[in-house]
């Protein structure tokens, strides 16, 4: 097996110099990333052609700049922001992400003195955007102004 792999690289050796196979990679890796750009960008544009019309939505999200969001809030969308989207002649219908207004955090107690916690963001549609059966909202046993 030694003296077939020597054979194998002498004749690789006499017909390929090391630069030739060198840009034969290069140029390898190039192709397969061209290609593999092709095929993504053909599946992101016809997959909402070829939907059923259960994607005809659109998602906008602002920019965060710094620690804004965290510190006054103001890296949401200002009311002036919305009503200019609102206005637009492709938008049919136009709702927000309501914050809630309490806090939610969620954690875990490993042993005495060790534990792990974390923040978490609850945010609300309002109901016209949420597919839900009616049936099963009307047997909801919470109401909004119940007290947990």
């Amino acid at each position: 097996m030694t003296t077939d792999r020597r054979i194998l690289g002498q004749l690789l050796r006499r017909n390929i110099s090391i630069g030739q196979l060198a840009a034969f990679a290069a140029s390898s890796l190039i192709g397969l990333v061209i290609i593999s750009t092709a095929v993504r960008f053909y599946t992101d544009i016809t997959a909402p052609a070829a939907s059923d019309g259960a994607t005809d939505f659109l998602v906008i999200s602002h920019g965060v700049k710094g620690l804004g969001s965290l510190t006054d809030g103001t890296d949401g969308f200002s009311a002036d922001e919305i009503d200019r989207l609102r206005r637009q002649p492709w938008v049919k219908r136009l709702g927000t992400f309501t914050t809630a207004g309490f806090s939610v955090s969620a954690g875990i107690d490993i042993g005495p003195g060790n534990g792990i916690s974390t923040a978490l963001f609850l945010e609300s549609l309002p109901d016209e955007f949420v597919d839900a059966d009616p049936s099963a909202l009307a047997n909801w046993p919470h109401s909004p102004h119940q007290a947990s």
